[in-house]
């Protein structure tokens, strides 16, 4: 099997920051390693892998109204400013990835995640993780500090040895199997946080709620 080819960043921008804008980009590896700030508008991706290790430094890695399909996605991004925003991720993998403590807080917000795999990932970080869809597949190995998690779907999908630490709130989970997750959150004494549990198998559940 031939090495996967590598996409070239250089035409598409200049010093540290590139921009792709209404591309469609299949069977090709995407490394942003060398830029401070890479930005995705209105692309299509099928069969990409995703690969930025910004840990000696910060920079900005934006997704907006993109459509991603059987991609692959690691790398520590250490500082770095994430936005995911309005996009359609089907049958990806999002593995190995780190952020790290402090930087400008993230967001991931509104996008579509389907029969994905997530694992292995450490996001130490002040993330709003806002009005998601996450239906199908797994999350595995992960553990997850967000400022803001609110309002997102999570259906018909399997978590493993997961720890969440968020202010979490109006969020559905609906057949959700849990297994070693400890869900952790902290809700104002007297308000009803919302979030609804269905048909769930939580034997393998912890939550620990804290009201202050």
């Amino acid at each position: 099997m031939s090495e996967i080819k590598i996409f070239d960043l250089t035409k598409y921008g200049e010093d540290k920051e590139v921009r792709l804008e209404n591309l469609s980009i299949i069977d090709c590896r995407i490394d942003s390693s060398h830029y401070n700030r890479i930005i995705f508008i209105k692309c299509t991706f099928e069969n990409v892998v995703f690969e930025g290790h910004y840990e000696d430094g910060e920079g900005s890695v934006i997704f907006i109204e993109c459509k991603a399909k059987q991609c692959v996605f690691y790398g520590n991004l250490g500082k770095t400013y994430v936005e995911l925003r309005d996009n359609i991720f089907k049958n990806c993998m999002f593995e190995n990835i780190i952020m790290e403590w402090r930087g400008e807080q993230s967001t991931i917000k509104e996008n579509g995640f389907f029969e994905c795999t997530f694992k292995n990932m450490k996001l130490d970080r002040d993330i709003e993780f806002i009005s998601q869809t996450i239906c199908g597949g797994t999350i595995e190995d992960i553990y997850f500090l967000s400022s803001n998690m609110v309002e997102n779907q999570f259906l018909n999908l399997q978590m493993n040895n997961t720890q969440i630490m968020a202010y979490f709130t109006d969020n559905i989970m609906a057949s959700v199997i849990f297994k070693n997750v400890t869900l952790e959150w902290e809700i104002d004494e007297d308000y009803d946080d919302g979030n609804l549990f269905y048909q769930c198998d939580t034997c393998g559940l912890i939550c620990c709620r804290h009201e202050n």
